[in-house]
């Protein structure tokens, strides 16, 4: 069916800085553009001022420190020995949802940097070891302080590929479709050292192509990657290796299909479908999670009217409710689950500086499957201590660690004039019908299910006044809206975020290949548990890329697997195996012996591959239980989890030629039209 990819040929590449998207306003969601306000600023002149440390020399009565909100209102709970207190995330989302969320803001937006308004001496910000410096604002017409960002706005992977064309093609592999890659197995990312020693350059020039002239540490050993923030941490790193790995899939593909194309050719026809299964797992998986099902209104079609330009409001305050997500310890584990690592935060960014957390596909697979298993913290206004003040590692004043990330948020929010909650909150909501502002922080805490302790450190840092509040503080701590994780505040705001991203996007993956459904089709059976398949090593994975699992193999010896109370992916290996899967949505992975598998009271996805024995399940629930045969190779089906629609009880037995028996069911049960069969596999009903 190679026909389907013929038109990618012939699509409008996209400009790396975005450049003409919008035909009438060409520089809407480009690199450098303005970011746009959807609320009143609340600078306190209006113009660009927030509220001064010192007047004249002397403290300012006025002036509310970032510190000490971060100790008193934001600090993660103790328990009796003074440590973070876990506090797993009620949905049931692991890190990698938390670090695909930070890969996603750096495809979006980034403020402008070497702004030289820094505040400094009696000025400075306590929790912060050099000083704050005000993002450089031009002045709209009116002389009002605005700010710009180096992103393009849209989601076009500029994350991976550079939002100009210098650091795309330093990026690119010389005399061919892929992008570079690096390391001993040649399948890793590129060093600064490699992408210079590729193209002949110096490995100056490469490093100001990629991170500009802004001042700090350099490795010529760190990952060059199309983002100036790519070496922030190893966690982050495997997701810009993933979309890499994914460009050069497609590149193999389409070669196969198509040798008489050329290499651009191939290399936008790759970075198309890229892009577009990028832009379907935000929309279909990340931001179903993270807002509920249909808070995004359903794609009507490109509209030139929508301006997709990045919101102040939503990069500076909203979209950073992953720096409440993290927690202060990564595992990184094996394909039977055993811990490789166990890493602080801290060090996860000094490895990532270093690059040599995923120095080679083994290392990366192992922080891959970190992730995937393990829960984040709530999004609920408290924030560990990794990210309070051990940040980066930095060592602070009389060697102390202290960068506290949460004083950096304040003032981001102060700087950019979106610091004042109940401005925003007004500016958003104000015209709603029912609009009911909160005129103290009793009344916020009642409507927002506040503990006394948060309620009283809120009015005693902010002096018992509720116009006093933070936006990033108060928007934490609002209850999540509807069945989303997010505050109503800030899921307004992402929504309206990426309604606009997307319908104002002439290239959108739905408006690209509107003439060609069954490109669109593939795109969108394309999961995020797929790609995560055919990028890495990994072998067995979680049907659901986002849910926080335990993960858990036998040996080759016939034994017992137990699952938990929660999610488990639960795998045999040899042996004949008894599996007994726990209250959780589990996955089971029927092994090389003949196991006999009992699900549990959840929804349990039970697993077979060609190295399976004859198994039987003892409790298929057709309500609720999927059989995933996608290993097989059944040619022609849709979606790769084939749902048996029969009596409860029934056993299934999957034999090592590959053919599933249903013992007891008519052919008519089947009732999915998607059964196409080769002479891989057949079935006997």
């Amino acid at each position: 069916m190679k026909f389907k990819y013929l038109s990618l040929k012939y699509l409008e590449e996209r400009e790396a800085d975005g450049v003409g998207n919008n035909i009438a306003n060409p520089e809407w969601g480009a690199k450098d553009h303005q970011m746009i306000r959807v609320t009143p600023n609340s600078y306190t002149d209006g113009k660009g001022a927030f509220i001064p440390k010192t007047i004249a020399g002397q403290p300012n009565p006025n002036w509310i420190e970032p510190r000490d909100i971060s100790n008193k209102v934001m600090a993660q709970p103790k328990d009796a020995n003074g440590k973070d207190i876990d506090i797993p995330n009620s949905f049931g989302v692991n890190e990698f949802f938390q670090f695909f969320g930070q890969f996603l803001t750096h495809d979006i937006a980034e403020a402008a940097l070497n702004g030289t308004e820094a505040l400094v001496g009696p000025n400075a910000v306590v929790g912060l070891p050099f000083p704050f410096v005000r993002t450089p604002s031009p002045l709209d017409e009116n002389g009002v302080r605005q700010q710009t960002t180096d992103e393009t706005s849209f989601l076009d992977l500029s994350q991976v590929y550079g939002h100009n064309d210098t650091i795309l093609n330093l990026l690119r592999e010389d005399g061919s479709a892929r992008l570079l890659t690096g390391g001993a197995d040649g399948n890793m990312l590129p060093t600064f050292n490699e992408v210079a020693l590729h193209h002949g350059v110096a490995v100056a020039d490469v490093r100001v192509a990629l991170l500009g002239t802004f001042p700090g540490a350099f490795n010529p050993e760190q990952f060059a990657v199309g983002d100036n923030r790519g070496n922030q941490n190893a966690s982050l790193l495997t997701h810009h290796l993933m979309w890499v790995r994914n460009h050069n899939y497609h590149v193999d593909q389409l070669e196969k299909m198509f040798p008489s194309w050329t290499n651009e050719e191939i290399f936008e026809a790759a970075r198309a479908m890229n892009e577009a299964e990028w832009q379907n797992v935000v929309y279909t998986e990340y931001l179903t999670k993270l807002l509920g099902e249909g808070a995004i209104d359903a794609y009507a079609g490109y509209d030139p009217s929508v301006d997709p330009s990045v919101i102040n409001e939503w990069t500076t305050v909203a979209f950073r409710f992953g720096h409440d997500q993290s927690n202060n310890e990564f595992k990184t584990l094996n394909e039977t689950g055993g811990s490789t690592g166990l890493f602080t935060l801290a060090a996860s960014f000094q490895l990532g500086n270093a690059a040599q957390a995923i120095r080679n596909s083994g290392q990366m697979d192992d922080w891959v499957r970190g992730q995937l298993a393990v829960h984040t913290q709530e999004i609920d206004g408290k924030v560990v201590e990794g990210n309070r003040n051990l940040l980066f590692g930095i060592p602070g004043p009389n060697g102390l660690p202290i960068v506290d990330l949460e004083v950096f948020d304040i003032m981001r929010g102060r700087d950019h004039g979106v610091g004042n909650y109940l401005t925003l909150y007004a500016g958003l909501f104000g015209n709603k019908p029912g609009f009911n502002q909160y005129d103290s922080f009793e009344e916020f805490a009642s409507r927002n299910d506040l503990d006394s302790a948060t309620l009283a450190a809120l009015k005693d840092v902010y002096k018992d006044n509720i116009a006093n509040a933070d936006s990033i503080v108060m928007g934490l701590l609002e209850k999540p809206h509807g069945t989303g994780m997010l505050g109503e505040t800030f899921a307004f705001l992402t929504v309206m975020q990426f309604e606009n991203l997307r319908d104002g996007d002439r290239q959108f993956y739905l408006e690209r290949f509107k003439n060609n459904p069954l490109l669109i089709e593939e795109v969108e059976n394309t999961s995020l548990t797929d790609i995560i398949a055919r990028t890495t090593g990994i072998d067995h994975i979680y049907h659901d890329a986002f849910a926080a699992h335990t993960r858990k193999a036998g040996t080759d010896a016939s034994e017992t697997l137990d699952g938990t109370d929660k999610a488990d992916l639960l795998i045999a290996l040899g042996g004949n195996d008894t599996i007994k899967a726990g209250a959780g949505n589990d996955d089971i992975h029927a092994g090389r012996g003949n196991d006999k598998i009992w699900g549990g009271a959840g929804a349990d996805h039970f697993v077979f591959d060609k190295k399976s024995g004859r198994d039987t399940i003892y409790d298929f629930d057709v309500t609720k239980d999927v059989i995933d045969l996608s290993a097989l190779g059944l040619s022609g089906v849709l979606s790769s989890l084939l749902t048996i629609n029969t009596q409860a009880g029934v056993k299934i037995f999957l034999t090592a030629t590959d053919t599933i028996d249903l013992i007891g069911v008519k052919k008519s049960q089947l009732t999915s039209d998607n059964f196409i069969f080769d002479d891989q596999a057949s079935w006997l009903v």
